[in-house]
């Protein structure tokens, strides 16, 4: 935390994350970096790196909120660039040069890489500049809505919008109709107390966590029918969770179930022949079936998609 409040410290000087995350980890704050001098500052950093140091840090800082607003908005990826999975260094722009205006706000704030913040202060003379201001400002506000709908699972990942034959590309809503699929199945929805086999019925759960773990959906002969991102890589913070806790919920019925055999609460033979010595363990067996259910539904009505049919459970009909 304080690393992190340091880096943000010097970032809001002008500082791009390269020279920034070098100072923070040779210990500069920024502080420091103004009251060193240029030969302690050549004991740390290259001739052109002190220079720009120097630069800097005449500065004023740029304010704390409107450095947090451009981090929620852009998440430290360039707009032009436009790819939320790519890891480069970059640099807080002012889109109308500071020099001139010493406008520090959020509207005249945009995150560049490095070659693309190179580009947009390049001098073009007599044909077109390939980097107008007004492109900036449009790429901005463009690049900070489809992060935004990228977070909440409504789009793929800007910079990795969808390729038919990559299931990574799937939005989080795209990825949750495929997770429909695995979970809707009989395993989840019959009543344990008229499961048919029990080894059946775990192999089944088993199926169906490693198919969130994977994204991939098979069939019992190991078929592939379809194919989407891991619950691990939905953006939507929510929804990760929630996909975290009904596979932790279906991992607690297997071990439940092991469980219940090492403590005589059940019979289990080889070949998948079982019997309750009490309705105890197949009611709690029910109950978080349900909770998975539920828990599956608000996922689906978040993302605007049709719920789970609650009553065919058939879980609440046979206590």
């Amino acid at each position: 935390m304080k690393d992190r409040k340091r880096l943000m410290s010097i970032l809001s000087a002008g500082f791009n994350t390269e020279l920034a995350t070098k100072a923070v980890n040779k210990n500069y704050t920024y502080s420091k970096l103004q009251n060193s001098t240029k030969t302690d500052l050549k004991q740390d950093f290259y001739e052109h790196e002190v220079n720009e140091i120097i630069r800097l840090t005449k500065r004023q800082p740029i304010e704390e909120s409107t450095m947090l607003q451009l981090i929620r908005d852009c998440d430290w990826k360039c707009c032009i660039c436009w790819d939320v999975l790519k890891e480069e260094p970059v640099i807080l722009h002012h889109i109308e040069e500071h020099s001139k205006t010493r406008d520090d706000s959020y509207e005249n704030l945009v995150v560049l890489c490095l070659t693309h913040h190179a580009l947009a202060h390049s001098k073009w003379e007599i044909s077109r500049h390939p980097l107008p201001k007004a492109l900036i400002k449009q790429r901005k506000k463009e690049f900070a809505g489809a992060l935004s709908e990228y977070k909440k699972g409504l789009r793929s990942a800007p910079g990795q919008e969808r390729k038919e034959t990559d299931p990574f590309s799937h939005s989080d809503a795209e990825a949750i109709k495929y997770f429909c699929l695995i979970i809707d199945r009989p395993a989840l929805r019959t009543p344990l107390s008229i499961e048919g086999n029990m080894n059946d019925f775990l192999k089944a759960i088993e199926d169906v966590i490693r198919a969130f773990n994977t994204g991939i959906l098979i069939t019992r002969d190991n078929h592939i029918i379809a194919k989407t991102k891991p619950k691990s890589m939905l953006s939507n913070p929510n929804w990760n969770e929630k996909m975290r806790i009904i596979t932790g919920r279906l991992e607690e019925i297997i071990n439940r179930i092991r469980i219940a055999v090492l403590d005589n609460e059940m019979l289990l033979q080889p070949d998948g022949f079982f019997a309750f010595h009490s309705n105890a363990l197949p009611l709690e067996i029910d109950s978080l079936r349900e909770s998975i259910f539920l828990l599956f539904n608000k996922i689906l009505e978040d993302a605007g998609l049709p719920m789970l049919n609650h009553e065919s459970l058939n879980l609440r009909n046979h206590r």
